[in-house]
């Protein structure tokens, strides 16, 4: 039996989801644009998963929980999904514990993550939020 919290307990559907990411804006006289980045795939030492933090979170509650040391500001945006939309898109969604980040966690594939699983990670997304932390 799981107990709240530990590595490889599912997370719940309703369960909101946060992850941290990069905004860059661009500005000229008449226009402006803002290109954001997010990890829509594990890195090579992520060990399969791409990393997401319990709840619906702002830009100045998810930077000094997940991108301590960030003191440029190049951690300025947010993303929200939750548990439920990525698993049923074929991901599996567990806790993942880490003792620096409640709330931590890991979303892996069912299936080889490749450039289609990518672009589905980035579709169940369903809110962008950019904040100021200067």
């Amino acid at each position: 039996l799981l107990v709240p919290g530990d590595d490889g307990e599912d997370v719940a559907d309703d369960v909101p989801l946060t992850q941290l990411g990069h905004a860059d804006l661009r500005q000229t006289l008449n226009w402006s644009r803002i290109n954001i980045s997010f990890r829509c795939a594990p890195g090579q030492n992520d060990e399969g998963y791409v990393s997401l933090v319990e709840g619906r979170l702002t830009v100045a509650q998810a930077v000094p929980m997940i991108a301590r040391g960030d003191k440029e500001g190049s951690a300025d945006c947010v993303r929200h999904t939750e548990a439920g939309i990525l698993s049923k898109a074929g991901f599996k969604v567990v806790y993942k514990p880490e003792p620096t980040v409640p709330g931590h966690v890991a979303v892996s594939a069912t299936a080889d993550w490749d450039e289609n699983m990518s672009q589905l990670f980035d579709e169940c997304f369903i809110e962008y939020v950019r904040g100021l932390l200067r």
